[in-house]
């Protein structure tokens, strides 16, 4: 779960830099590696989620962010 959390503060540092492929690389990585660990309830998959709505609205897939949401 320590692994997921750099993953995701890092998605998040390079998504302020425009650095969006590489923050979704890393954003889906952080997903699954919580998923996996620690069950589809948990609130930190719940704050993987968010992130990939969030970014999916800001670039502009307004459907893949509601769906993810």
């Amino acid at each position: 779960a320590d692994t997921a959390t750099s993953q995701h503060d890092l998605a998040i540092l390079l998504e302020s830099l425009g650095r969006n492929d590489e923050a979704a690389r890393l954003r889906r990585s952080a997903l699954e590696t919580r998923r996996a660990a620690l069950g589809d309830s948990h609130p930190d998959v719940g704050l993987s989620l968010a992130a990939e709505a969030r970014a999916a609205c800001q670039l502009g897939q307004l459907a893949r962010g509601e769906e993810l949401a």
